[in-house]
Parts: C-alpha cells; sequence; structure tokens
C-alpha cells in the first residue's frame, strides 16, 4: 500500500516517516499510550512522496503487568471513498448554488448585488482566484470590468480594467464574435496571434483562465468569466456548466432589466405626450350619463355634442363592458373613488385602452349625485407592458425553473441529470426514469379556462414533490409532461412508485376542495437504469415516454 517492495524497507525505521505530518503521527501514539486506542482517518506518504488518504485502527498491547508492550494497527485504503464523498459534496454545492443564483434573479431588486452574490458563488465553487463580469458601454468598441470577486489575497484589477478599446484585442473579439469559449490552459503559451491578450493577461499574473460571451438579444454584450493566477491547468467540465448556466441567468436577468428600464421610459414619454395632449375631464350623473365630456375627444373621432346626454357605457368595448359597469356600480353604492380600465373602440383611432379616475359628486344634503373625473389614453403603456411580458416570459424559459410548477424546467432537467447519469455509471448506482402526463388537460382547459388548466399543473406538480425525495429530480418538460429522475433506487420497484404517484393522486382529488369539477389522472411510463449498460439521458426520457403512451392507451380500451 505504501509502495515498499519488501518489509525489510520499513521494520526499524521511525514510524512518523510513513505521514504527511509527523506531529500528527506522534500525537496519535501519545493518545494510544494515554487511552490505549485510537481510530480515525489520516493522510499517508507513500515511498515516492505522493499522499493517499488511509482509515486507521489501533490499539494498545500491554504486558502482564500493565505496562505498554506494543502497539497494534490496521489500514484500509480510503482513497476511492474519499473521491466518492467529494463527488457527492461537490454535486450538492453545485445545485445550490444554481439554485441560489436563480432565486436571486426572479424577482430583481438590486442586480448589481445579485450579479456580485452570484460571482462569488461560482468563484468559490471553482476555486479561482477571481471571477468577473465585463461588459460592452452602449458605443460597442469599450468594454468595463462592471462587477468581481476575488478570492482571499488576490488583488483587485477591477480599476485597471475600466473604459478598454476592444479594438486592442482582436483574437478575443474574434472568438466571442462566433460565440466561442475561451479557455487557456497556460497562458505563457498563448499564440502570437493573441498576442495583445497575452500581455494584459501576464500583467495580472493570470496562469490560466475561462471565458464565455455574453449575448443579449443576440447581440455580444460582454463576457463573464474567472481565472487562477496560482496554477496553469485545464478547467474541467463542471466549471463550464456551473459558469455557464451562471452566464444564462445573469444574460436573463440584465435583458430584464433592461427591459424594465425600457417600459420606465416609455412611460416618461406617454407622460409627456399626455401632457402635450392633456387628459379628457368628464361628469357623469348618477346613473352614468355624461353631463359634461372634455374638448379632447375630438381627436379620435368623437363629437362632443353626440357624447354629452348619452350613457357612458354606450362607447365602452363589448367585452370589457360587464366589469366596468359593475366597478361603476360599486362606486355609486359605497361612495368610493373609481379607477378602472377598459377599452374604447374610436372612430378614429381603434380600440384604445382608456383608465377612468374619478371622485363621488354630493350635493348639501351629501347624497351621491354623480361622478367627476379624467379619462386618460394608456394605450402606449399597456403596449410596453405586454412587451415587458414577453420579454420577460422569454428570459424566464431560458432559467432553469419553470416558472408555474416550480420544479426544474426541460433545460434545468437535462443538466442535472446528464450529471446523474455519469455519476451513476462510476458508482454504479441505478436510476429510474419516470415519464408522467396529464390526462385529459385539454377537457379542462376547454371546460374551465387555461388558468384552470395552469391550476391542474401546478397541483400535478405538487403530487411528485410529496411522491419522491428532494435528492431526485423533478422537472415539467413540456405543456402536461412531466419527468422524473429518482437516484439510488435499486430497492424501489416501479411498482412501488407508480402505487405512491396515484396514492397521492388520489388523496389530491379527494382531500382538496375547488370550485372547480375535475378530477386529475396522470399516465406513467418507468424505465430502469442499468449503470452497466450504455445510454444516453434522452434513449431513457424516450423510453420511459413510450411506457406512458401504452399505460395512456390502456386506459381508453
Amino acid at each position: 500500500m505504501w509502495g515498499y517492495d519488501d518489509a525489510k524497507e520499513v521494520i526499524g525505521k521511525p514510524n512518523p516517516q510513513f505521514w504527511q505530518m509527523e506531529e500528527k503521527a506522534i500525537e496519535i501514539i501519545k493518545n494510544l499510550k494515554r487511552k490505549g486506542g485510537w481510530i480515525g482517518e489520516m493522510t499517508a506518504m507513500r515511498k515516492d512522496g505522493s499522499l493517499f488518504d488511509v482509515e486507521l485502527s489501533s490499539s494498545l498491547v500491554k504486558n502482564d503487568d500493565g505496562k505498554p508492550l506494543c502497539i497494534m494497527a490496521s489500514f484500509i485504503d480510503i482513497t476511492e471513498r474519499k473521491k466518492a464523498e467529494e463527488t457527492v459534496i461537490r454535486k450538492l454545492k453545485f445545485e445550490k448554488t444554481i439554485s441560489d443564483i436563480s432565486s436571486r434573479f426572479v424577482n430583481i431588486d438590486d442586480i448589481d448585488k445579485a450579479i456580485n452574490s452570484s460571482l462569488t458563488d461560482i468563484g468559490r465553487l471553482s476555486g479561482a482566484s477571481r471571477a468577473y463580469l465585463f461588459l460592452l458601454r452602449k458605443d460597442r468598441e469599450t468594454i468595463d470590468n462592471t462587477h468581481e470577486w476575488c478570492a482571499k489575497g488576490v488583488k483587485s484589477e477591477k480599476v485597471n480594467l475600466q473604459n478598454l478599446k476592444i479594438n486592442n484585442f482582436p483574437w478575443w473579439l474574434k472568438k466571442f464574435s462566433k460565440n466561442e469559449i475561451i479557455h487557456i490552459e497556460d497562458v505563457s503559451k498563448m499564440d502570437k496571434e493573441a498576442n495583445a491578450e497575452k500581455e494584459i493577461l501576464e500583467s495580472q499574473n493570470i496562469k490560466s483562465i475561462l471565458c464565455l460571451p455574453l449575448y443579449i438579444k443576440r447581440e455580444l454584450s460582454g463576457f463573464i468569466g474567472f481565472d487562477n493566477i496560482k496554477n496553469t491547468g485545464k478547467w474541467g467540465r463542471e466549471d463550464y456548466l456551473i459558469l455557464r448556466t451562471a452566464l444564462e441567468i445573469v444574460e436573463n436577468g440584465i435583458e430584464k432589466k433592461r427591459a424594465e428600464e425600457a417600459l420606465r421610459k416609455s412611460e416618461e414619454q406617454y407622460r409627456n405626450l399626455v401632457e402635450n395632449t392633456g387628459d379628457i375631464p368628464y361628469v357623469l350623473d348618477s346613473n352614468g350619463i355624461f353631463t359634461y365630456i372634455g374638448s379632447q375627444v375630438v381627436k379620435y373621432g368623437f363629437k362632443v355634442s353626440d357624447m354629452k346626454g348619452q350613457n357612458f357605457m354606450k362607447f365602452i368595448y363589448s367585452k370589457d363592458a360587464q366589469n366596468t359597469l359593475k366597478d361603476f356600480k360599486k362606486t355609486m353604492e359605497k361612495g368610493i373613488e373609481m379607477l378602472t380600465t377598459f377599452r374604447v373602440d374610436t372612430p378614429r383611432m381603434g380600440i384604445r385602452y382608456i383608465e377612468e379616475s374619478g371622485r363621488i359628486l354630493r350635493d348639501d344634503t351629501e347624497e351621491i349625485i354623480g361622478l367627476a373625473g379624467i379619462l386618460r389614453d394608456i394605450t402606449q403603456r399597456k403596449k410596453a407592458e405586454n412587451r415587458l411580458k414577453r420579454e420577460a416570459k422569454e428570459a424566464l424559459f431560458l432559467s432553469l425553473i419553470d416558472d408555474l410548477t416550480g420544479l426544474y424546467n426541460r433545460r434545468g432537467f437535462m443538466t442535472l441529470a446528464e450529471q446523474q447519469l455519469k455519476i451513476s455509471k462510476r458508482t454504479k448506482r441505478d436510476l429510474l426514469v419516470i415519464y408522467i402526463d396529464v390526462d385529459h388537460l385539454k377537457r379542462i382547459n376547454d371546460t374551465f379556462g387555461h388558468r384552470v388548466g395552469s391550476l391542474a399543473l401546478i397541483e400535478t406538480g405538487n403530487i411528485l414533490k410529496s411522491s419522491f425525495r428532494k435528492s431526485d429530480i423533478l422537472a415539467r418538460i413540456g405543456g402536461d409532461e412531466f419527468v422524473v429522475l429518482a437516484i439510488e433506487s435499486s430497492k424501489i420497484s416501479a411498482d412501488i412508485i407508480r402505487n405512491r404517484i396515484q396514492e397521492n393522486l388520489s388523496i389530491q382529488n379527494i382531500e382538496v376542495k375547488h370550485p372547480y369539477d375535475y378530477k386529475l389522472s396522470l399516465s406513467i411510463g418507468i424505465i430502469y437504469h442499468n449503470p452497466k449498460q450504455h445510454c444516453t439521458i434522452e434513449d431513457l426520457v424516450e423510453q420511459a415516454d413510450k411506457l406512458m403512451y401504452e399505460d395512456k392507451r390502456s386506459k381508453e380500451r
């Protein structure tokens, strides 16, 4: 185990020379003499100087008069066990880091703080010296180091990396323009065409580096990366995955923040427009009849004379009429301020979104006699809000989490499942892939509406959460399709899992009360993965999908 050829090389030599730390070995021997035994882990040193982990179990042997005679010990090489433990710990840290980064960008109050915290997480997880984000300025000719994290004892370079001309780094720019990663194992061995980049990296004592381009709306906007100033070497696939995932989340966060800023700018432009054109003042009597309407309605194609004396409901878009009338009646009955939004089909400008803000009018006896206020055209604001919603939805789609159910989405599932499949092959752990489809979701949508259909999907997600362990990977990968990767499932049969899901499904259908008369039904396909067999996660999902359809067809017979 220690690399010696013969016992003669060992017998008679001081024990501490077989350990990485002499003090530790001497301390153990002292404890043995005092307590009579010692069990624990140590780092051993082979004949060639290489190190390995051992578990030591030792005891003190005494002679008849109770005096110490010798120490007897046994050793187990635990190198592989330690590697397996480190792999599991690193996986958990990886998943927690992804979860933490994702949660920071759900509702962004301070995007700079979210980015800095995320750089700290990925930098520490990868063991990097620095992690950073660079963003192009609006002129697209200069770039700044906008965010940076440094390991303890590492000098910050952020202040020195401002207002850099991107044309001074042609090799770097060429790579990023093709959406290629920059992975340099040894900066000192960079090609001649990258001399400009090599010079600035060496000025910062950087030995190796990994960087990925950042694109927003398909336009190169900067890059994210980390480096090592201590050692050269290749960055691993896990380093790439954590950097790629962080990049996508940061991209989405920046894009969402810029969309919000664009909305605010649009609102400012809208307010300036209103100030120039003016809101429309109005007065209604208690029955909703216009007794006064401002002349600003002319620009929409209405005539003041045609509107005065008419019920305001005559001009409300038909699909908004019921809710608007309900708001008006509530205002008149309770004497509260009216604030509502509706559409008007105007003769000249088509359908416009109008926001109504009105205050109750009372006579001398405090009886309600009508409503006075302003009508404000908010069509441009509505368009900006709808645009923001579309952009936000696209951003969420690119993240790892399904925003409806809180499970992983397809991207998140494939990322984590591929990693688990590799661990399964290495550690010989069994896996189960379970494919679940919500039966008759279209019927629920058609009968009760898509909002209730969404509720059915959320309930399905909750059923799966209660049916599987936290260590299993749960995802919604399509409209009504879910998939689960159950880890270390050799002792759990497919029937047990199927029964557990059906049991929780029955509880949901019986105990959960809601006003919609539907019962959830799920079709299930389960495939067992033997780690000795070669296949991809896509293969397993496809096989489970086929079994699910067989289950669905059997219900229709």
